[in-house]
This record gives structure tokens, C-alpha cells and sequence, in this order.
């Protein structure tokens, strides 16, 4: 989709491998059209725990070789850092919609773009829950989900 022939917008929805495909078809257009400035649109994006998945989404924003962000493990575990192996595919103005519904990975992505390429984050303050969880089985047969 595109405004005014020279800002590319793109809603990615839930993080998921499907739409990052779509993603990756919508950037590539918008260099064939010469798109200056880019909308990503990460408001209601429903709530994931897979930080791989959202590092993929912000690699294509993010420089290569720079951390996106790091995963910080319990006291004797070790950090994990995801970074970018390649340029983005998109380096012109990129603003960012969000709200109290952005939550999870898309929080990760939203904040690693901001801190990279200067985004601007236009809305409301996200929901604060991007974090990793596992599952706990607990020996009433319940499960707890637990961020680590």
C-alpha cells in the first residue's frame, strides 16, 4: 500500500513467518517505486514470546552487524544477542504506529528500529511486556507461563 506515491505503509499483524514474507514482498516493492518514508503500523499486534521471530521482523530495519537486542537469561545462563547479518531494506524516514495493545515482540521491534534509525513512535505507550516466556508444568497439571 502506499500514500501519496512516496510513503509505503505495512501492517504486519501478528509475527508470524507468513507475514514476514509479505513484509520482506512489500519492502522490496517500495524500493522499486523509490518510496522515501515508511509507515509500519505495529498497533493491536497480537502478543508473542518469540523474540527470534520479531528480531527477524526488525532486521529488515535495523544495520547490519549492530545488536537488535539481547535476551537476558536467569543468573548463570547465557545472554543471547540477536543482530542483523544483513543491510536493511529500508533506510528512509520509518514511523511507527503504536498503542497500549503492541505488546511482546512487536514492543522489541518497535524499540530496536526507534533506537537504530531514529523512528518516530507516534500513538500511545505500549502494554511493557516484552519479555520471553516458558512454560512451567506445575504438579496439579496446570500450566504457568513464566518470562525468563
Amino acid at each position: 500500500m502506499s500514500i501519496a506515491e512516496r510513503i509505503g505503509d505495512v501492517r504486519p499483524g501478528s509475527l508470524n513467518n507468513a507475514n514476514l514474507q509479505a513484509l520482506e514482498k512489500a519492502l522490496s516493492g517500495f524500493v522499486g517505486k523509490k518510496m522515501n518514508d515508511l509507515i509500519v503500523d505495529l498497533r493491536a499486534s497480537p502478543a508473542t514470546s518469540d523474540l527470534s521471530l520479531a528480531a527477524e521482523f526488525a532486521k529488515r530495519f535495523c544495520p547490519k552487524g549492530k545488536p537488535i537486542f539481547t535476551l537476558r537469561k536467569p543468573a548463570g545462563h547465557q545472554d543471547r544477542v540477536f543482530s542483523s547479518e544483513h543491510d536493511p531494506a529500508f533506510r528512509g524516514l520509518i514511523m511507527i504506529l503504536a498503542d497500549g495493545d503492541t505488546t511482546g515482540g512487536a514492543e522489541a521491534v518497535a524499540a530496536a528500529v526507534r533506537f537504530y534509525n531514529k523512528a518516530l513512535v507516534i500513538g500511545h505507550p505500549t502494554a511493557g511486556c516484552a519479555a520471553e516466556y516458558s512454560d512451567l508444568a506445575l504438579p496439579d497439571g496446570k500450566i504457568e507461563a513464566l518470562a525468563v
